[in-house]
């Protein structure tokens, strides 16, 4: 981000604050020497930069990540997760894109999710009681829709159907500050939603989301493919666990993870034995 030809290191800190606090995230200008780095000099600017969470029990920086350039300005962004803000609803996470920087300034996800400096993404509710979780992973994959931007993955393990099955959401690489409502993308537009297997999968089941990544493209259309972790997927024996390679799509259309385990658009990794939490 500084130019200096040293890639940075991204740091969360979801507990800043303490107990009722915002959380935040750090970024840590890279460097070849064996000082240490002290993240309180960070957060005045020097060495790096600080993001400050929104608002109080955020736990802002839970998950952090990297994505290629969205806004055209040959910058990276930065990906924060806040699983427990509750801007959409009682707990039901957000995820912030930054727009990638080379000074010390710090960033309010305030401001970015007023649209300056970056953008937010609020969690899905439907109105449900039980949390959504949206921000708990995140993490980037490569472009799907043909824009040229790379898209963002976001896992919600406790998704708000009232099923607890869990989900994940592709959103789409933007360059605007306007905001992300996952209800739009799941019903979408703007990307699509990945829904889990079961009932069950989330809180106390298979804990699906609770890890996600992208991969290169497998079968041979030139698209990244997602992979979702569920760990307490009981398919192989109890909390065997399992995971999903969903094949990458450019379309709209919801993904069905019990379709996927019968080898429609993907595949399922089930786990070997009882108790492996494969995944």
């Amino acid at each position: 981000m500084n130019g200096d030809g040293r890639s940075e290191i991204l740091l969360g800190h979801s507990h800043f604050g303490g107990a009722a606090g915002e959380g935040a995230a750090y970024v840590v200008w890279g460097k070849a020497d064996g000082v240490p780095v002290d993240l309180t000099a960070v957060a005045a600017g020097q060495g790096g930069f600080r993001i400050l969470g929104e608002a109080s029990f955020d736990e802002a920086g839970y998950s952090v990540a990297a994505i290629n350039d969205l806004n055209g300005d040959g910058l990276p962004e930065i990906l924060v997760g806040a699983t427990a803000n509750s801007a959409a609803g009682v707990g039901a996470g957000v995820a912030y894109v930054v727009w990638g920087k080379a000074d010390g300034a710090p960033v309010s996800l305030g401001e970015v999710a007023a649209g300056r400096g970056g953008f937010k993404i609020l969690g899905e509710t439907r109105g449900m009681p039980d949390s959504s979780g949206a921000g708990f992973p995140v993490t980037a994959i490569g472009d799907l829709n043909g824009d040229g931007r790379d898209e963002i993955l976001i896992g919600a393990p406790s998704d708000p159907d009232g099923q607890q099955r869990g989900a994940a959401y592709v959103v789409w690489g933007k360059a605007d500050g306007a905001p992300v409502d996952l209800g739009e993308v799941a019903a979408g537009r703007g990307g699509f939603k990945i829904l889990g297997e079961a009932a069950g999968d989330a809180l106390g089941g298979s804990g699906l989301s609770y890890s996600l990544a992208a991969v290169g493209d497998l079968n041979g259309d030139d698209l990244p493919e997602i992979l979702v972790g569920a760990h307490g997927n009981d398919a192989g024996g109890r909390d065997a666990g399992a995971a999903y390679v969903v094949w990458g799509k450019a379309d709209g259309a919801a993904v069905d993870l019990g379709k996927v385990a019968v080898g429609n658009g993907g595949v399922k990794i089930v786990g070997e034995d009882v108790g492996d939490l494969a995944g």
